[in-house]
């Protein structure tokens, strides 16, 4: 993608920025224990997707499925994945931005 002559990207998407917030990322998942009963959910991570909610958490075994209720849309429900004993580490997009979700991980 490319930009319009003079006109400057948003830092959103600058290798610096996205480098902080990778590290930023890093350091929370070494700050604590993350498991399927207490995982690490932080919003949005990397400020690309307001409908993304990056999940993780080590061990564990079986199927992460997700349900997404807002009060203006329906329920959405999905398998987010098939794991073994090495949990779960990634974004689930399911999130309607500017209502308020409940969103129940299994």
């Amino acid at each position: 993608m490319s930009y319009p002559s003079g006109t400057t990207p948003p830092k959103t998407y600058d290798s610096a920025t996205q480098a902080a917030r990778h590290t930023a990322l890093q350091a929370k998942k070494k700050s604590g224990t993350w498991t399927p009963q207490n995982p690490l959910l932080v919003m949005d991570p990397y400020g690309t997707t307001a409908s993304g909610l990056y999940v993780y958490f080590t061990g564990g075994s079986g199927q992460l499925s997700f349900t997404d209720a807002t009060s203006s849309v329906e329920d959405f429900s999905a398998v987010a994945a098939n794991h073994a004993d090495t949990g779960f580490e990634g974004l689930v997009v399911a999130l309607v931005p500017g209502t308020r979700n409940t969103l129940t991980l299994r």
